[in-house]
């Protein structure tokens, strides 16, 4: 609707007659609401819980830098995408836990008529549920907050799958606004509104301060701790030097981008398989018994 010329009003008075969600359609007037008293329409949407904390920073960067059209496409394109695939791995997922409960029932079925307390088929039951909703509620988190928990923790600060995470959303950030002209400083103040970890905001901070003393871009994200991976350092390093830095840094973008996509297809085929794995072995022993 944006694309075709609608104004940001227009689009929230016909998104109200679409959905059917009380609760939508009572935001979605809110929003249309701050919009005729002359407010941000990112800021409403943000309000309103229209928008992930990532999201609103994305569309806010974009918003000052005149994209706006192109980055909401952008952004659907991605949620469609893992929209796709979240539901394809709760179905997978829930004929698998289906097959598991099943199984797990008839053997406290049988323990319960030989007059036995099935405790561990009960406990295994309850922790199947357990890691089942706990896997779907990491799925519908912000991906800064999921950041946020990975590298503040000790354990995870050395793995370099959550490494490279960070840094490709992180540094996709930065890029979008050094690329709409916004200089080093205000950038790294907007990214550390983002994250809810206070050892980050710590260490955007200590960044800030690094560029207020005239250091370049590139050694102060080393010097204070926000670069991960020798490859990015060699990336910011050679395109700060070359005076290439935004094409460099977007081409390594790209690269991460295809790599981390073949990373999160490979886990949610996986996971399902992991299910199935256990509901075949339960039944096995099932039959056996």
């Amino acid at each position: 609707m944006l694309a075709s010329g609608l104004s940001p009003q227009q689009i929230m008075s016909s998104l109200q007659q679409q959905v059917e969600s009380a609760t939508q359609q009572q935001a979605f007037a809110k929003v249309e609401q701050g919009l005729a008293q002359g407010q941000s329409w990112i800021d409403l949407l943000l309000k309103y819980r229209c928008l992930s904390r990532y999201h609103y920073q994305v569309l806010s960067i974009a918003e000052g830098a005149g994209k706006l059209v192109p980055t909401f496409l952008m952004l659907a394109h991605q949620l469609e995408q893992r929209q796709e695939r979240q539901q394809r791995l709760k179905v997978q997922i829930g004929v698998a836990q289906a097959i598991i409960s099943i199984a797990l029932l008839v053997q406290i079925v049988v323990a319960v008529i030989g007059g036995l307390f099935p405790l561990s088929a009960i406990i295994f039951w309850l922790l199947m549920l357990f890691l089942t909703r706990s896997l779907y509620f990491l799925l519908a988190q912000d991906i800064f907050v999921l950041l946020s928990m990975g590298v503040s923790k000790p354990l995870l600060k050395t793995n370099q799958l959550v490494q490279r995470v960070f840094e490709y959303y992180f540094y996709d950030l930065l890029l979008m606004q050094l690329s709409a002209g916004i200089d080093a400083q205000q950038a790294i103040r907007v990214l550390s509104q983002i994250f809810p970890s206070v050892s980050l905001r710590h260490k955007l901070r200590t960044a800030q301060h690094f560029l207020e003393q005239g250091n370049s871009l590139t050694s102060t994200l080393i010097k204070a701790n926000l670069v991960f991976t020798t490859h990015l350092k060699q990336v910011l390093s050679v395109g700060e030097q070359s005076g290439r830095l935004e094409q460099n840094l977007a081409y390594h973008l790209r690269l991460e981008a295809q790599y981390l996509d073949i990373i999160i297809r490979d886990i949610f085929a996986w996971l399902p398989r992991v299910y199935y794995t256990i509901a075949l072995i339960l039944l096995f022993k099932w039959v056996m018994y």
